[in-house]
Formats: structure tokens, C-alpha cells, sequence
């Protein structure tokens, strides 16, 4: 047994073809018979200073276990001090290895200059 799907073709009317006005067209508003309620918070206290939401923020803000992408921004940006150490080092490395070479260099001509005398 095989399974078969078929496409529904159907036709639509063109844009330009508006449709005619319903027949039971009322004028009046809804009304509805459920009171709406008047929502008062405590919290919203228009009183409170800036820097006690602030400081809330900051709580908020260490409170906050880190995420999956905090840890991995975290890890990047390790890994990017320990590139930069090792870049650092290699740099070092390589400014003493050439002055060593002048210092061999400068030695190997004092040598050769007093043994041509």
C-alpha cells in the first residue's frame, strides 16, 4: 500500500473584486459585563531612588547563575590571554636569541680584527 498525497487546487478571486458589506452591520459598541479591575502594585512605588534599583540590579545581577554562553565568553576570553602570553613569550624569546647573535657577531669581528694585527 502506498501512500499518496494530493494538492488541493482551488480557485481565488482576484484583488480587485471586493466582497459586499455584511447584512447584520451594528452601529453600537460591544458591551461587555465583566468589570474591569484596577491593578495596583506596591512594588511600582514611584518614591524609590535610583540607586536602590540600581542596587537591586546589581543583586539581581550577581544572583544569577552563569549560562552555557557566559562560561564559553569566559573560556574565550582565557584562551585568548593564554595566546597572548605565549605570543608574548615567543617575542621575548626571539629578541634575546638576536641579541645574543650580536653579541657573537661583534665578538667574531673583535677576534678576527686581532688576529689580522
Amino acid at each position: 500500500m502506498s501512500t499518496v498525497k494530493a494538492v488541493l487546487l482551488c480557485t481565488r478571486p482576484e484583488d480587485h473584486v471586493t466582497k459586499p458589506p455584511p447584512k447584520h452591520v451594528s452601529h453600537k459598541p460591544f458591551v461587555t459585563t465583566v468589570k474591569a479591575k484596577t491593578a495596583v502594585s506596591k512594588k511600582t512605588d514611584a518614591s524609590k531612588s535610583t540607586a536602590a534599583i540600581h542596587r537591586n540590579a546589581k543583586k539581581m545581577a550577581e544572583a544569577r547563575k552563569p549560562t552555557a554562553t557566559d562560561k564559553h565568553k569566559e573560556w574565550l576570553a582565557n584562551l585568548a590571554r593564554v595566546k597572548q602570553q605565549a605570543l608574548d613569550e615567543a617575542e621575548l624569546f626571539r629578541q634575546m636569541k638576536q641579541e645574543e647573535k650580536e653579541k657573537f657577531m661583534e665578538r667574531s669581528s673583535m677576534l678576527r680584527t686581532l688576529t689580522r694585527k
